[in-house]
């Protein structure tokens, strides 16, 4: 997939995620936070995690409107530092962040280093999309793009996940 279409997918994509949240949520301004100021939450779902199949992520926000995010799950971890809009963790975020998918040896997927945007509901839905650089592939994955012909791995990944958040 090219760059170009990986990015108009992710608008398509955000697009989607903000008509979801006014439709579930009733609210016209998704960036509105309408309760105090939440310093701590646990996201869980799917590609959380630093890409995890199945995962879980912490952030806490350190100052004002920066966090920084840490995750594991089912065979990946990663980490973050989330710049976000307002002084919450409720709000959304540019997140520069670390994937490992994958774990050492033979089962490491891929590592990528990527700058996501990161949307936090205030209801608790959590959705990121971004491009990541592809900083190493793994033997599952060489394995991967071999059996399909594949000769050059992409620089550029989309990195995405979906999932449900706990502020506190």
């Amino acid at each position: 997939m090219k760059v170009r279409s990986m990015v108009a997918l992710a608008i398509v994509i955000i697009a989607i995620i903000f008509a979801a949240d006014i439709l579930l949520a009733g609210e016209a301004d998704s960036l509105r936070i309408k309760e105090p100021a939440n310093k701590n939450c646990v996201s869980l779902g799917i590609l959380q995690g630093g890409g995890a199949l199945i995962g879980a992520d912490y952030e806490r926000l350190l100052v004002k409107n920066i966090g920084v995010q840490v995750g594991a799950g089912l065979t990946g971890f990663g980490a973050a530092v989330n710049f976000h809009f307002k002084p919450s963790v409720s709000s959304p975020a540019i997140s520069l962040c670390y994937w490992n998918q994958g774990t050492s040896g033979e089962l490491l997927s891929q590592r990528a280093l990527g700058v996501t945007y990161l949307y936090r509901s205030v209801k608790g839905l959590t959705a990121q999309i971004g491009l990541g650089y592809l900083l190493e592939v793994g033997k599952l994955m060489e394995d991967y793009y071999e059996d399909h012909g594949v000769e050059n791995p992409p620089d550029v990944l989309l990195l995405y996940s979906l999932g449900w958040t706990f502020k506190f």
